[in-house]
């Protein structure tokens, strides 16, 4: 008894939520009183303003980054050029490395 009971309040209660949820879908309205579309107009301006304030902070982080790699290397231009030759260095190692795997594989398609 005591479960029909609990059961039929159950029902009642899962039946009087979902017509709420179809009554504010019919007109509209969400719990402020205001319609579904502005509602959410102003939650996807919102989302792609921080989407641009996001990109803008990333543009002006790289800027700070170049200007404290430049001022880093005014103070010190020997490492500057340190720099630039273990760059040039890398370079030519990884081409070496890429031309010799080049020629392995195709002596390896060749046989």
């Amino acid at each position: 008894m005591l479960v029909l009971f609990m059961l039929k309040s159950f029902i009642t209660a899962f039946g009087s939520l979902l017509f709420a949820i179809f009554f504010l879908l019919i007109l509209q309205l969400d719990w402020r009183g205001q319609t579904l579309e502005s509602h959410f107009s102003k939650w996807l301006r919102q989302s792609s303003m921080t989407a641009a304030l996001k990109e803008k902070s990333k543009i002006l982080q790289k800027k700070i980054n170049k200007k404290i790699v430049e001022l880093k290397a005014k103070k010190n231009p020997i490492t500057k050029e340190l720099n630039s030759n273990k760059n040039q260095d890398r370079l030519e190692k990884l081409t070496d490395s890429i031309k010799k795997k080049f020629k392995r594989s195709v002596s390896n398609n060749k046989n």
